[in-house]
């Protein structure tokens, strides 16, 4: 299967590692998820199905994590226009 994507993506599945509860170091891959889509299309519907919402749900949830985070940010500069301008 890996081969397959080399010959039409250029790169190699990424290797990584993690480690388990036992504390010990166990390989594994670090994939984007076009390269997790593309796995999903070698199992059945069902299971390509579920793959697929997991990834949409995901993007939803970094989407408003990073819609938060400039929130966040705005927030902040607004307090401390504030208060520098209380403080004049």
């Amino acid at each position: 299967m890996q081969t397959e994507w080399k010959n039409i993506a250029g790169s190699n599945f990424r290797l990584g590692s993690y480690t388990d509860a036992n504390g010990q170091l166990r390989p594994c891959y670090q994939l984007t998820k076009t390269e997790c889509l593309y796995i999903a299309t070698k199992f059945n519907d069902e299971a390509r199905a579920k793959l697929e919402l997991r990834c949409d749900e995901l993007s939803v949830m970094a989407s408003f994590v990073d819609e938060m985070g400039e929130k966040t940010e705005i927030h902040k500069k607004l307090v401390h226009n504030n208060v520098a301008n209380i403080s004049h």
